[in-house]
């Protein structure tokens, strides 16, 4: 059975500012919420144990986990991956919300949604419209939907993303140091990396990452790296913006009657920000 457990905080809506949250699965049908809670434990601090009711497109069953204040991800799953309940070998990985953003249709489809249209707006947000006042008001009312957004806001006209999500290119490195650790390492001052194209090319001395960034205005720049006591002039170039493939919804107006917005605020469309989960789909990593 599906469910949720979490200890009784009136903090606890804001873990989600501080946690890490794991994908976990091949486990026995009988364990419960609380069994893989202990189980977890161990590895660190269990903030929530979430069990989906329906199964992995491999027929498993999966779990988020979402940990308090780790320090070490990878050191947190390889610790999940030791794990052996009986027979099943607990498999583990980090969450990622860039596959819940490519997967959102099969996601809302697998929940019971099915009159919706789905956009993707920018940074990790997504603009979701209802083709009716009942289904909006399911969707809203649904709890398990909080295991995938952080935020969930009514259509505004004045909305602006506040973050984008772009590939930049990195060059200037020395040959000891083309990989991808050092690309997204680099990466990291100017956002969070989120995956790193492992695609062949030409040139193996140039590192493709792509980042979620709150920086607005265009990446080019020159940085100094350091590497074994000797300085290294490396470049910093964004190229392109990351564009999901999902399937899109049909163009609305903001710029329309403000009567008409208003209709569309209360009951048909919202904004979401996608939180970092994974939906367990067996999705691959873009």
């Amino acid at each position: 059975m599906g469910g949720s457990h979490h200890p009784s905080n009136p903090k606890f809506k804001d873990l989600h500012d501080i946690t890490a949250t794991t994908y976990v699965t091949n486990f026995p049908t009988s364990l419960g919420t609380k069994e893989l809670w202990d189980l977890c434990d161990r590895c660190g601090s269990v903030a929530d144990v979430y069990i989906a009711r329906k199964l992995s497109k491999n027929g498993r069953r999966f779990a988020f986990v979402r940990f308090l204040k780790v320090k070490n991800k990878e050191s947190l799953i390889d610790d999940l991956n030791k794990i052996w309940i009986g027979s099943y070998h607990l498999f583990a990985a980090m969450a990622r919300d860039v596959q819940l953003i490519l997967n959102i249709n099969n996601v809302l489809n697998k929940e019971g949604f099915c009159d919706f249209n789905c956009k993707y707006i920018g940074g990790m947000w997504l603009w979701i419209e209802f083709d009716s006042p009942e289904a909006c008001s399911k969707f809203q009312n649904n709890k398990e939907m909080s295991w995938y957004f952080t935020s969930l806001k009514h259509i505004n006209k004045f909305f602006v993303a506040d973050e984008r999500v772009i590939w930049i290119e990195i060059g200037g490195l020395p040959l000891n140091a083309w990989t991808s650790k050092a690309f997204k390492k680099i990466a990291l001052n100017w956002g969070e990396p989120l995956f790193v194209d492992e695609e062949p090319s030409e040139n193996n001395s140039i590192g493709r990452v792509c980042i979620k960034t709150r920086i607005h205005s265009q990446v080019n720049e020159i940085c100094k790296v350091v590497i074994l006591g000797k300085s290294f002039n490396v470049s910093v170039k964004e190229f392109a913006g990351w564009v999901p493939d999902i399937r899109s919804m049909e163009s609305l107006l903001l710029h329309s009657h403000f009567m008409s917005l208003h209709y569309m605020d209360n009951y048909l469309s919202y904004f979401l920000y996608v939180k970092r989960q994974s939906i367990g789909h067996g999705t691959k990593t873009p």
